[in-house]
């Protein structure tokens, strides 16, 4: 009896270990031609509706379909609306899963077709080789193999289990238990094809009655709501919005089909005889979905339109000065203005140490010596890069839209240190946009176990680092003069033949990938822009503080820092 139990949990788990591993192999082979597939999906409601079942029935996994829907329309790729209907497809096309097991996995013996389908996979992946995208297509193989082979397992293991127990002991257990059963083991193994396989297994050998797998089935649809829900916790929204969607299908086309279960089960015994029990539990499990489908379809509008007003999000604020103070009144304005644009470069700098893996409160407290962080900070942080340069960019072009604001009404003289300040803003959005230009190059190179390659690495991010520390140290008043910030770009400037000269030293290397080469360069002048940057930034902040020297000793006033 324990052994019995032992191999049908190493069967469920061979047959959710299949899964998980086909899932991954289809995404890996061909993720980008799914998110275009997806992208596509945004014309009307029956054409998301027909790529929710196309999507799902190749993936097989109504999970993967929705969660990507919902990053889609979390990055406002795919409309709420647009995303509603794949979501709608999705729950029919994971009834194909079901088909594939009643029909494949109950009609012929399957083992040696699983073993001979995980074999061929198996030595053909390794034999393509790893660069080749026929390897993810032959990993498939041997997923789509330990489905049946975990299939198969179950099914021998619960006739086993079917021989030992008294029916008949269990026939007056509740039947919509077996509801709140599927809805439990959906939301714990999140498949909630494979809880069905396990229903349709039980059925298969007289352990439940067809009644009982019925509502099992029911609970199943349902528990797949909580790894949607999992998936739109902390998001956008609209990602809260599309998730509420899912689960008002789900428990909407849950009632409805508990309610009309005596009917359902006769219209499917009327398309699939009760002697086919285990198809018949497909053609139930397909029914209720479309009937969930067809009764809230042509509502999708009229629920867009109202989830829209829910999950409203207080916007947050990129700025720190410039949104409380009006742009008519110009002496102010501009003070502001100056304020934040010195909150733009604070930002700007811990943007660059992020990205060379360096915490900003580190290098610019701490004091350690360039080379002891840089040692400290080898390991990739757990950073959403371009987040933070979205967030950039927002602060840059608040600060651009202030400032045309201001532009209205101000003098020529204002006019004048507004040009200033605006210059220093284009200049910390072009240094910012040379780090976001690195990221990709800066994960290849630190991957690299090329001596050259490791070296040229750690001299990028010596010129970032030691660049941005003295940026901030003249910013915050401990150098007085610009003559450190001059010399740190005249070095990086002048550093082009040596830097040259490592380059193609690194292009000897015959094991190398061939961009390797391309991305050192483009990292040498990309580096070099973003010093320049900084330099010139400081100049006119520099002679901002200059212009106003005169008006502050008139007054009988000191000059203010630079921050």
């Amino acid at each position: 009896m324990v052994s019995t139990v032992i191999e049908i949990l190493a069967s469920l788990g061979l047959f959710l270990f299949g899964m998980l591993y086909l899932e991954e192999q289809i995404k890996s082979g061909s993720g980008r031609a799914f998110k275009r597939m997806l992208n596509s999906a945004t014309r009307t409601n029956l054409r998301s509706l027909s790529w929710g079942i196309g999507a799902t029935a190749l993936f097989q996994s109504s999970s993967l379909v929705s969660l990507m829907t919902l990053s889609l329309i979390g990055a406002g790729v795919l409309t709420l609306q647009n995303g509603i209907g794949i979501i709608f497809g999705s729950n029919i096309g994971t009834t194909f899963t079901t088909w594939i097991v009643a029909i494949v996995g109950f009609k012929m013996n399957i083992k040696i077709l699983a073993l001979s389908i995980i074999a061929l996979g198996g030595i053909s992946a390794i034999l393509v080789g790893a660069e080749s995208r026929w390897r993810h297509y032959y990993g498939g193989m041997v997923g789509f193999g330990l489905i049946f082979l975990g299939l198969e397992g179950m099914k021998e293991n619960f006739s086993l289990l079917a021989e030992s127990f008294d029916i008949a002991l269990y026939k007056n257990l509740n039947p919509y238990l077996f509801l709140v059963i599927g809805l439990i083991l959906t939301g714990i193994i999140q498949a909630s094809a494979a809880a069905i396989a396990i229903a349709q297994t039980a059925l298969f050998t007289g352990l439940i009655s067809f009644e009982t797998a019925a509502l099992f089935a029911i609970g199943a649809n349902v528990g797949t709501t909580v790894t949607i829900l999992l998936g739109a916790l902390g998001g956008s929204p609209d990602k809260k919005r599309a998730a509420a969607v899912h689960i008002l299908f789900n428990i909407s086309t849950a009632l409805i089909a508990v309610i009309l279960l005596s009917p359902l089960t006769q219209l499917t015994f009327m398309i699939i005889p009760p002697s086919e029990p285990v198809i018949a539990l497909a053609m139930f499990h397909t029914l209720f979905n479309i009937f969930g489908v067809l009764l809230w379809f042509f509502w999708i509008p009229k629920l867009a339109s109202m989830l829209s007003k829910r999950f409203q999000k207080s916007p947050l604020r990129t700025t720190r000065y410039i949104h409380s103070v009006t742009p008519k009144v110009p002496l102010i304005a501009l003070e502001s203005l100056e304020q934040e644009i010195t909150h733009l470069t604070q930002k700007v700098s811990e943007f660059a140490l992020f990205c060379i893996n360096v915490i900003p409160p580190q290098a610019l407290k701490e004091h350690h010596a360039i080379d002891k962080l840089l040692d400290l900070s080898k390991k990739p942080l757990d950073v959403s890069y371009i987040k933070l340069y979205m967030q950039l960019q927002e602060l840059e072009g608040e600060i651009f839209e202030y400032a045309s604001a201001i532009s209205l009404h101000i003098t020529k003289k204002e006019q004048k240190r507004l040009n200033r300040l605006t210059n220093v803003a284009t200049r910390m959005a072009s240094a910012s946009k040379a780090i976001k230009d690195m990221l990709g190059d800066f994960e290849i190179l630190s991957e690299s176990e090329i001596g050259d390659v490791q070296r040229f690495y750690h001299n990028i991010r010596y010129q970032i680092l030691s660049s941005t520390l003295i940026f901030n140290d003249h910013l915050s008043g401990k150098s007085s003069d610009l003559s450190q910030m001059k010399k740190s770009y005249q070095k990086i400037d002048n550093s082009y033949k040596g830097t040259l000269e490592s380059i193609a030293s690194i292009a000897q290397h015959q094991n190398l990938s061939k961009n390797i080469t391309t991305i050192a360069i483009n990292d040498v002048h990309l580096t070099r822009r973003f010093t320049k940057n900084l330099y010139r930034a400081l100049q006119e902040l520099d002679a901002t503080v200059k212009e106003q020297v005169p008006a502050a000793v008139e007054s009988g006033e000191e000059p203010a820092p630079l921050l």
